[in-house]
């Protein structure tokens, strides 16, 4: 069985421009990045800058999205300022 384990949590910077998420250790399955319960606004993840409200992954607060990717540097995160991301290794 996989375990799970938290290994980042970003804070959107600013408002609505697009900001890379930083490279992290310990995925060896792959990620699941989740928006804060307390976010105030849908975020949204793609794998490149241009990553903005009408392209990507939309996350609601509290949701969360599963990729099979170790490379977390690859993708971006779009949403309001102070709204956070957590991003979750998920391995053995």
């Amino acid at each position: 069985m996989a375990t799970s384990a938290l290994i980042s949590q970003v804070n959107i910077a600013t408002l609505n421009t697009a900001q890379q998420l930083p490279s992290v250790r310990g995925a060896t399955e792959g990620i699941r990045i989740k928006a804060a319960p307390a976010n105030t606004a849908t975020v949204w993840i793609k794998d490149d800058n241009t990553v903005s409200a009408t392209t990507g992954w939309p996350l609601a607060a509290g949701q969360e999205l599963s990729l099979a990717t170790q490379q977390t540097s690859k993708l971006w995160v779009y949403g309001a300022a102070n709204d956070k991301v957590s991003i979750v290794s998920v391995g053995n």
